[in-house]
């Protein structure tokens, strides 16, 4: 995941999450970015503050995650190559609200 400063656009930084990173998913309360990823069959949680994985979720069954989303009641959800969703069998990480 390339990292860009808002100003000049200029790359900044790079965050390796993994191959064919598709999304971009921010948490609800913006602690941090779910990063799904294609080709490697995982969903990476990037802290945007310290611009770092903090974590990487494998999508079971070996599914391969297309964009996704975050749910209002808190669950990650990830399209499969099918074109069925599902949810995770992974919650967020908790941010105690």
């Amino acid at each position: 995941m390339t990292v860009i400063d808002a100003t000049s656009f200029r790359r900044t930084g790079f965050i390796p999450t993994g191959r064919d990173a598709q999304g971009i998913h921010p948490s609800r309360d913006s602690r941090f970015m779910y990063v799904s990823n294609r080709d490697s069959g995982s969903i990476s949680v990037v802290d945007p503050v310290r611009l770092r994985v903090v974590s990487t979720w494998r999508i079971p069954g070996g599914g391969s995650p297309d964009v996704g989303g975050v749910s209002p009641g808190r669950e990650l959800h990830v399209g499969y190559p099918a074109g069925t969703t599902r949810r995770s069998t992974r919650s967020p990480p908790s941010t105690g609200t």
